[in-house]
């Protein structure tokens, strides 16, 4: 069984990464400055940026352990 996303969670997930994007840009901080201050791949900051991806946590600095840069 797939899990089809619903219209609201499309919807949540395309401002969630329209935020980050621009708290990245804001930050004037490039994707792969991003991946290299959380030990991570750019892919791994620009999937999220897109809505390609929602992040989890075990994701760097999502989970339970994250604490603030």
């Amino acid at each position: 069984m797939t899990h089809e996303p619903t219209p609201d969670s499309t919807g949540s997930r395309a401002r969630c990464s329209a935020e980050m994007r621009r708290l990245r840009e804001s930050a004037q901080l490039s994707q792969a400055a991003v991946a290299s201050g959380l030990g991570c791949t750019q892919t791994q900051v620009s999937r999220p940026e897109m809505a390609k991806r929602t992040p989890s946590k075990s994701d760097p600095r999502v989970g339970p352990s994250a604490k603030p840069g």
